[in-house]
């Protein structure tokens, strides 16, 4: 309950763009799981995922790549390496690198990128029929 409690400060801070402050309640939650669930637990990559996406906002590259970095490495213990959580990680990783962040990187991440969510598809997800893509303004 105070984890829970702790990350919806998080999130209305992160809202309100005060990402140092967010920052200090996702590290206060990320804490508190670790001592619940251990350190192999898929909340816990949740949180650290939480975290490196606040400190990529905040344009602190290295923290969020090593934040992001242990987010996936959990991922990776818990979920098949085709599921889509594993690619949404590997997509903010290859976003740091792929030069949209200033960094240097360059295609290659994005192609690594477009393969993995591929080759992953969330399970409620359905391809709709060639030719024809659902409409944005209902009738």
């Amino acid at each position: 309950m105070i984890a829970s409690n702790l990350n919806n400060l998080a999130l209305v801070y992160l809202d309100q763009g005060q990402l140092d402050r967010a920052g200090e309640y996702f590290r206060q939650v990320l804490a508190l799981d670790l001592k619940i669930y251990g350190e192999k637990h898929p909340k816990v990559a949740q949180i650290l995922q939480s975290l490196g996406a606040t400190l990529l906002r905040g344009k602190k590259y290295g923290e969020a790549e090593a934040s992001m970095r242990q987010a996936l490495a959990v991922k990776l213990m818990s979920f098949p390496p085709t599921h889509w959580e594993i690619a949404t990680t590997k997509n903010m990783l290859g976003g740091l690198s792929d030069g949209s962040e200033g960094l240097p990187g360059g295609g290659a991440a994005a192609r690594r990128k477009l393969r993995h969510h591929q080759k992953a598809v969330r399970p409620q997800a359905r391809p709709h029929p060639p030719g024809r893509r659902p409409s944005r303004h209902p009738v």
